[in-house]
């Protein structure tokens, strides 16, 4: 544990207080709550039963949904009032046991008042969500992956997909809880993870570094499904360069890519690790590029003449609009990320691709 956290049980002074948007504080704020989770007789059992332990917990809720959230990175969602945690039970124990200690990740950032009043209400509402998601991602993925299982499956290097498919064969947790781990156990690594069923569509994907940028949910990668029935024939792995480019929302694509591919134990879905060709190289876009701040949109878009920019200085998304001013669009009620300048102008009360 951090040491100034087991002396004095209290968050570092952090400044700006944006700073805590990184990794290196988020690991701060993960041993802090790890610290909360310890005083908690009730959450004793956590790691081993996340579902049981919460379920018998006397302050906080748990009942089983219909239906997930379209859109969003887990399958559950958090209530404040009373304190609810939502899941929707899939077909992975490991993945339902993620969602659990996820969403009670939420639980104890909007109940812990240094944090809250802290932290949390000193960020832009986008600052906030993004810091609440990655806290409450980090938290889930250090509780059910230890540090001592994850340095012997993924070692010390660069980090390899054989490597965090054997990490989710030994672990009792999901597919997109060892991708996570796996990032934030090699942060010096310059790399992107990428989680996807069997024809290459993305489920997930995380970058370990500002230089690679993650590929939106959804999207299939016409150089994952290639390398995916290379593995499938028989070896479970396969590697090979980028031939047809790493996709992004908008079509743009990335060339100078090396994927790293293989299989989990079922042999239906796929861990890559995609990194540049060169650790220095320049990036094979053909022009400068940005990625919208938009949680819900993410697009990949060309700054050149043709952008237009807003007051802030910031260049405006030509997908959804957005920039980097303190965001005041509605939630959408379904994955209940921010609406598109679009669909808030259409005063739409979901995203219009829910509707799909």
């Amino acid at each position: 544990m951090n040491a100034y956290l087991e002396n004095m049980m209290e968050l570092p002074e952090v400044r700006p207080v944006s700073d805590w948007t990184q990794l290196k504080h988020i690991e701060v704020a993960v041993e802090y709550f790890k610290a909360k989770i310890a005083e908690d007789h009730q959450l004793a059992g956590l790691a081993e039963d996340p579902i049981e332990t919460l379920d018998n917990h006397s302050g906080i809720s748990l009942r089983y949904v219909s239906s997930a959230p379209a859109g969003c990175s887990v399958s559950g969602y958090y209530r404040p009032s009373p304190p609810t945690v939502s899941i929707h039970r899939s077909n992975s124990r490991g993945r339902d046991n993620f969602t659990a200690i996820h969403e009670l990740g939420h639980h104890l950032q909007q109940t812990d008042k240094a944090w809250a009043l802290g932290v949390l209400s000193e960020l832009t509402d986008y600052e906030r969500d993004r810091l609440e998601e990655s806290v409450a991602d980090a938290l889930a993925s250090d509780v059910l992956l230890p540090a001592q299982l994850l340095a012997e499956h993924l070692g010390d290097g660069p980090l390899t997909a054989e490597g965090i498919a054997a990490l989710y064969g030994a672990a009792a947790a999901s597919r997109q809880a060892c991708c996570i781990a796996a990032a934030r156990h090699a942060t010096s690594d310059k790399a992107l993870i990428i989680l996807s069923d069997w024809t290459g569509k993305v489920t997930l994907s995380v970058s370990t570094s500002e230089s690679i940028y993650r590929v939106p949910q959804g999207v299939v990668q016409p150089d994952l499904s290639r390398l995916i029935r290379e593995a499938g024939d028989g070896p479970l792995t396969a590697k090979g360069g980028a031939r047809e480019g790493l996709v992004f929302s908008t079509t743009n694509r990335r060339y100078d890519i090396r994927f790293d591919v293989a299989l989990d134990i079922e042999g239906t879905w796929a861990f890559s690790v995609a990194r540049p060709e060169t650790r220095y190289g320049n990036q094979r876009w053909g022009s400068a590029i940005q990625q919208c701040v938009a949680p819900s949109c993410e697009a990949i878009f060309e700054k050149d003449g043709t952008t237009s920019r807003c007051k802030c200085g910031d260049y405006k998304c030509p997908e959804c609009g957005a920039c980097s001013c303190e965001s005041k669009l509605p939630i959408c009620t379904e994955c209940w990320m921010e609406l598109s300048v679009a669909d808030a102008a259409a005063k739409r009360s979901i995203h219009a691709y829910h509707d799909e």
